[in-house]
């Protein structure tokens, strides 16, 4: 009978000094070690297990030599900076503000804009009324020839003329043999001459059309005198391509080379 209550009270001291399972520290959740992103490892541990609902602390560590990781691009941080600021714009409030800005100051608008057109015709003008007046340009060529005198002109004269005007007028000085380049920078000086008288005179034409010259210092006289100058620009390039295909003809002819030039 003893035995068995010894035994008996054994167990019973055995169970109590032994702490039950739900007492019992967690046992550590293994570290999972993941490759990360720019060649860093990520360590991941856990720090509450109840075999449920853990809770992890991450930590990266890097192994690319201790260096940080990479900064993004200055293309990258422009874009998003832009993409920021463009977010942030109120294209509405934008809109309301400048109705409103021409609401309250439409008076002060529409003179400057009046100033504003009138000082750029003006401007206009003048280099016109200059460009007219001065003589180094191939418009002016022989202004002291009248137009029609100037068309009666033995071409193969006046072409002897104008070739021999051009290589004077662009010859250069360290290499007075180069007769190719002279004839290459009057080729594109005379095309767009060509181009820049055209361009006035349709000016000019359209400002007499709406009668700005009642309040413009211009007169027909300056519509006149373009009209002039774009008749001479136009036979002189006449005049040159009309040489150049002679020119070329007699290359082939006599079996040499031919010189490339731009044509106006």
């Amino acid at each position: 009978m003893e035995p068995l209550f010894y035994g008996i009270l054994a167990f019973v001291a055995l169970r109590t000094a032994i702490s039950p399972v739900s007492n019992l520290p967690p046992t550590p959740a293994p570290i999972t070690s993941v490759k990360a992103p720019n060649a860093n490892d990520s360590h991941i541990s856990s720090t509450n297990g109840d075999g449920i609902n853990n809770v992890y602390n991450v930590s990266f560590v890097n192994n690319n030599g201790n260096q940080p990781a990479p900064h993004p691009t200055t293309y990258e941080t422009a874009q998003g900076y832009f993409k920021k600021t463009i977010s942030g714009i109120n294209l509405s409030e934008i809109a309301s503000n400048i109705s409103q800005y021409c609401s309250e100051n439409k008076y002060y608008i529409v003179v400057s804009a009046v100033l504003g057109g009138y000082a750029y015709m003006f401007y206009k003008l003048r280099s016109i009324q200059s460009y007219v007046d001065n003589q180094p340009s191939w418009g002016g060529w022989k202004s002291g020839v009248a137009l029609e005198t100037l068309l009666a002109i033995p071409q193969d004269k006046l072409t002897h003329d104008l070739m021999t005007a051009i290589q004077e007028r662009y010859m250069l000085p360290e290499n007075p043999t180069d007769s190719l380049t002279p004839l290459i920078t009057f080729s594109k000086e005379i095309a767009e001459e060509k181009e820049l008288v055209n361009e006035y005179h349709t000016y000019v034409s359209w400002s007499t059309r709406c009668s700005l010259n009642k309040i413009l210092p211009f007169s027909q006289t300056l519509l006149e005198q373009l009209a002039e100058r774009k008749q001479r620009i136009t036979y002189l390039s006449t005049l040159f391509q009309s040489w150049l295909a002679h020119y070329k003809l007699e290359q082939i002819k006599h079996n040499r080379p031919i010189l490339e030039i731009p044509t106006a």
